[in-house]
């Protein structure tokens, strides 16, 4: 199980934790028109956001992909080998781009022959559909993700605390 739901930690330390290697395959990173997501950066939809989409791994099993939208200004993070290199672990380089609290949305959802394809899983599989909102320091959305957990490999804990 990952702990996603109550931490924020890269996807490399989760999986790390759980002793499998993770691994990231980079599907498409490139600028493009923003479209709907612009919405969440408060932006036009044909303004331009860096677009980036990831298959990800624990050992060699496929478990989400994930497409993330970041602000044109990041651009330099197109030089960067996102395989390599955790996308929080870029952009904790400095306080305007350092994800300090994250939204999330999640609900389950049947996969699509594209997921299907990327995922390896059957015609309509169960999915674990993730919406996040990263947020600077300044409380400025800086991230936009939405991912598409096989719903046969992850379970998310959430723990709340009563208040008395």
């Amino acid at each position: 199980s990952q702990d996603f739901m109550q931490r924020l930690e890269p996807f490399n330390d989760q999986i790390a934790r759980l002793n499998m290697t993770p691994r990231t395959q980079v599907l498409c990173f490139e600028r493009r028109s923003a479209g709907a997501a612009g919405r969440a950066f408060g932006r036009r939809e044909d303004d331009t956001l860096i677009y980036l989409e990831r298959l990800r791994y624990a050992d060699e099993t496929p478990i989400v992909v994930v497409q993330t939208y970041l602000p044109v200004e990041f651009e330099a993070i197109l030089q960067e080998d996102l395989s390599r290199i955790g996308l929080y672990d870029y952009l904790k380089r400095d306080d305007v781009s350092r994800v300090v609290r994250v939204r999330r949305e999640v609900n389950a959802m049947l996969s699509s022959p594209y997921e299907e394809r990327l995922l390896k899983v059957p015609p309509r599989s169960a999915l674990q559909h993730t919406v996040t909102w990263g947020y600077n320091r300044a409380q400025r959305v800086i991230e936009h993700s939405t991912a598409y957990y096989r719903g046969d490999m992850n379970t998310f804990v959430v723990e709340l605390a009563v208040e008395v």
